[in-house]
């Protein structure tokens, strides 16, 4: 269903994996169905609210400021989510509970996944933007 969003030329057989995997194309569907052209808008706000959420987790976890880690955590888990970015959303939530239990070791270790996982999202969402622009 997912290859359906997106042109062949923009699908390789990794590429396909990552975007299968980084976005649920069910929500996708969603929301373009919901908000029609403005749904890339909001993609668009998405991937500029996730890129600062990144380097604030990140500038937070170093001050060890586990109440900032676990707000910006639930923002980012509620907008991906939202969105369809399951994985993502999944690992912000993860990240959310270690701080509600003031478990730094685990918010430590959560954080370089999140961060990895959150540039594969930024470069699926980029790409359904694209296709979407051209399709």
């Amino acid at each position: 269903m997912f290859k359906k969003l997106l042109p062949d030329s923009l699908i390789t057989a990794n590429e396909a994996t990552t975007q299968t995997d980084m976005l649920d194309p069910i929500v996708l569907e969603g929301l373009r169905d919901l908000a029609g052209e403005h749904h890339l808008t909001i993609i668009e706000r998405f991937l500029e609210f996730s890129s600062g959420a990144f380097t604030d987790v990140e500038d937070a976890l170093t001050d060890n400021n586990i109440n900032s880690v676990r707000e910006v955590a639930h923002s980012l888990k509620s907008s991906s989510l939202q969105l369809g970015a399951t994985e993502l959303g999944n690992l912000a939530r993860d990240l959310e509970a270690a701080c509600q239990e003031g478990d730094m070791k685990a918010a430590h270790s959560i954080v370089p996944q999140l961060r990895l996982i959150g540039e594969q999202t930024m470069a699926a969402f980029s790409q359904y933007i694209e296709a979407q622009r051209t399709a």
